[in-house]
């Protein structure tokens, strides 16, 4: 809907290509959050919906916690563990991501480890990882279900138009 209260007509296609056009979009929608591109994003509901979304789990190389993909990044939530020392690589880089949610307390020190202490928005699922194990890692690969299926065959399932 238009600010004046019009909304505007669609443009006249034939029905083969709009078909055609909307099979291309739904294909792009599928394959984008694959390659990390966010173009074509439908914006979150502003309600909760009642679609179950599928909790991710993160445990190994110090790092311990679970998320969920969502559209505008990778959630992970309150209470997941951080390993206190970082790799070499990382470490000799400075790692500004970890040192902002230190500043902002959103992940505090305790005996042997971080704790992140509300949900987190990560931009992506290796973001998270990085955060929680002190590495460079591949969190579509790190994180996986319950099942043990990773985050990256879910986005392959969902791409393929398979159900995850």
């Amino acid at each position: 809907m238009i600010a004046g209260g019009n909304q505007p007509a669609s443009p006249h296609m034939p029905p083969t290509d709009h078909a055609v056009a909307a099979r291309f979009l739904d294909e792009m929608r599928a394959i984008f959050p694959v390659l990390g591109v966010d173009a074509f994003e439908t914006p979150e509901p502003a309600a909760p919906t009642k679609t179950r979304s599928i909790r991710f789990f993160l445990d190994g190389r110090g790092g311990k916690g679970e998320g969920e993909e969502r559209s505008d990044g990778f959630l992970v939530f309150a209470g997941a563990t951080a390993r206190l020392d970082e790799t070499p690589s990382l470490a000799a880089r400075g790692n500004r991501l970890r040192e902002r949610l230190i500043a902002s307390g959103r992940l505090v020190r305790q005996a042997d480890c971080y704790l992140l202490t509300e949900d987190t928005l990560f931009r992506t699922p290796s973001a998270a990882a990085l955060v929680l194990t002190g590495a460079h890692i591949n969190g579509r690969i790190e994180w996986s279900d319950a099942d043990g299926t990773t985050l990256k065959a879910h986005q392959i399932r969902r791409a393929e138009g398979t159900p995850a």
